[in-house]
């Protein structure tokens, strides 16, 4: 890992005051009985707020670079600039909470395009990623061509940001402006090193017990490398339901339709802010907030395998009887010339025939006694039967920037410690699911990473526009759209695997400890004016009593909900740790037991009853999964089921 500056230490405390009083000043200016409206005012206490924090958190301008022109290859692998890029990288979440989450702020408070700056780490990369491109350092350009999937695209979604730059050889960041056609590359950078980072740790993990013989036929049967894959994809599966809190699946949005004779293309429902099955977080959102609908974990899933290098593709059916549209079902990888099964709504693997190993989609459409062991006892059926297989399409996961010539150059030159998987080679995948999986009956590029990206604009349109969506968003999501204070940074060490402090480095332990407030500290809110300045809050409270009892109110409920937060993900790092006794302590302990009900009690739930599934006590681990009433409910009275059986 490359060594973050002790400038994080230094920011630490002002960041994370700085996000409150940001947050405060929004509540404050709703307040006020002159705004002509709440949101109004909360964009002018945005526009004020976020000019300052430019210069607060040393930000600057993006630096001029032009397109590189074809130069003769001139020096060895990477070079320095390539270097002093991913140390930039790593640095990025320390300054501002990483590219994305200031863009989204500028879109919520409707801010001019021309105050768009980047901190001082997103501009160094940007001017070291191109500044390497320029010099042409190691790289081979060989011939390129966009991917022939994308002609395949709907109308409404080729104007998608990052489509119409996929051959340009210049690292960008999309601004705030809606429709810019730019990329957003240091995001894109950003999630695709959390997701190695996590990767390259799990995989590692041994495969659970129960899988070890099968696995060993596996290696005798088609090689030690399948076997692998197969044991490294069972642990990133497990780590993204543990981790990825599971929301209830939206039901498909309705956008406006075009009518007979029209020449324009209707917009696509999530670039009106309207929610739908799978897009409602970008990769990088839900690394960070940790929860997801079924599609989304899929795509969590997805996106964990491709940076161990394991094929993994989220299939369809098509029901032309309801829509000729592929209706998602499940998550698998390709290894071999198999399909392996994980049900990313269930939470588990689907089970191979007689319950052994882990089912191939070959073995789920040939014998209708695989998908019926996903019937819960005494319950609901599993949806899925071979008869509904009979049309399966494999949708692959790409953003544009997986597209792009440019992630292609940099994946290939990037240092093996840092090897980043970066590009997507799409027809090549449909080639390979079509020769080797005759049940495929088409491979397509999937809808749902472009609806993302659409989304980021929608919705903080819609929250302009709404009052009750933007006070919803401004009670709770709001922080994971400001700079980060500790919750945060805790949030990207923990992601990173930095658990325990790193000299003089706080850990993720250290800054989620630091995030939670003691109930007698946080009541200072209302009786002391010297502890609303240190927390950043310094404007004057409204005269009127009513006004200024609900605002306190607003700041007390919104670090209370950084406390479940921060309580939450504590436990989470000792689980990962396999230190199930202290996850039990703080997950049952202080989520499941805490006076006021947090917002991870359903994965909270779970990730106790798996430790002490891990300590060996079965008894309590299936009374919590039998008692599940979560969105994850069925998958997690199945795994109660089968450990009765063990």
């Amino acid at each position: 890992m490359i060594a973050i500056s002790a400038t994080r230490a230094k920011l630490h405390f002002a960041i994370n005051n700085l996000q409150f009083a940001i947050g405060s000043s929004i509540d404050c200016k709703l307040q006020s009985r002159n705004c002509k409206s709440k949101n109004e005012c909360a964009v002018g206490a945005l526009l004020v707020l976020l000019a300052s924090l430019a210069g607060i958190l040393g930000c600057e301008p993006r630096p001029s670079t032009s397109p590189r022109k074809n130069q003769p290859v001139t020096s060895v692998r990477g070079g320095g600039d390539l270097a002093q890029a991913l140390e930039s990288l790593r640095k990025i979440e320390i300054s501002g909470g990483g590219s994305s989450s200031p863009r989204q702020m500028f879109l919520i408070g409707g801010m001019r395009a021309e105050s768009w700056q980047l901190s001082e780490p997103s501009a160094r990369t940007l001017f070291y990623l191109n500044q390497w491109l320029n010099r042409g350092q190691g790289i081979a350009l060989g011939e390129w061509k966009a991917d022939k999937l994308l002609e395949g695209l709907p109308r409404s979604l080729q104007n998608t940001p990052g489509l119409s730059t996929l051959d340009r050889l210049e690292f960008m960041e999309r601004g705030p402006e809606p429709g810019d056609p730019q990329p957003a590359d240091l995001t894109y950078l950003q999630q695709a090193l959390w997701f190695h980072d996590i990767a390259s740790r799990v995989r590692r993990e041994p495969p659970p017990a129960e899988l070890a013989a099968w696995l060993k036929e596996v290696e005798t049967g088609v090689g030690l490398p399948e076997s692998e894959k197969i044991a490294a994809a069972e642990r990133l599966f497990d780590w993204t339901i543990r981790n990825v809190q599971l929301d209830p699946l939206p039901p498909p949005a309705r956008g406006p339709e075009a009518t007979p004779g029209e020449s324009v293309v209707p917009a696509v429902p999530a670039l009106l802010g309207e929610l739908g099955p799978g897009y409602a977080h970008t990769p990088y959102e839900l690394l960070v907030q940790g929860r997801g609908d079924a599609h989304e974990r899929g795509r969590f899933f997805i996106q964990l395998c491709r940076q161990a290098g394991i094929d993994a593709v989220m299939l369809a059916r098509i029901d032309e009887q309801v829509s000729t549209a592929p209706q998602p079902w499940l998550p698998a990888i390709l290894v071999g010339k198999q399909l392996y099964l994980f049900d990313s709504e269930l939470g588990l693997p689907v089970p191979g025939p007689g319950g052994k190993g882990i089912a191939t989609l070959a073995e789920a459409v040939a014998d209708s006694a695989v998908l019926k062991q996903l019937d819960l006892p005494g319950g609901a059926a599993y949806p899925q039967t071979p008869e509904k297989l009979k049309n399966v399409v494999a949708l692959i996961d790409a953003e544009p920037e997986a597209l792009a010539h440019r992630m292609l150059l940099l994946q290939k030159e990037l240092p093996s410690k840092q090897h980043l998987i970066l590009s997507v080679n799409a027809s090549g995948l449909r080639s390979r699911l079509l020769q080797d999986c005759p049940q495929v009956k088409s491979v397509r590029l999937w809808h749902v990473p472009l609806e993302a990206i659409l989304y980021q604009y929608g919705r903080p349109l819609a929250l302009r526009k709404n009052r009750e969506l933007f006070e919803e968003f401004s009670r709770g999501d709001i922080m994971y759209y400001m700079p980060g204070p500790p919750l945060l940074l805790g949030r990207s060490s923990h992601l990173q695997g930095q658990f325990e402090n790193l000299e003089q480095l706080p850990g993720a332990r250290k800054l989620y400890l630091d995030s939670r407030l003691s109930d007698e500290r946080r009541d200072l809110l209302y009786s002391s004016e010297q502890f609303r300045h240190a927390m950043g809050f310094t404007q004057p409270l409204p005269a009127d009593e009513q006004q200024k009892k609900a605002l306190l109110e607003t700041l007390v409920g919104r670090m209370q909900r950084v406390k479940e937060h921060a309580t939450y993900w504590l436990g989470l790092t000792y689980y990962e740790s396999g230190k199930y006794e202290t996850a039990i302590e703080w997950l049952e302990g202080r989520v499941l037991k805490a006076p006021l009900p947090s917002p991870w009690m359903a994965s909270a739930r779970y990730n106790v009853a798996r430790s002490y599934e891990a300590l060996g006590q079965l008894d309590r681990a299936i009374a919590l999964l039998e008692a599940d009433d979560s969105p994850q409910q069925h998958g997690n009275k199945l795994r109660a089921a089968w450990l009765k059986n063990r």
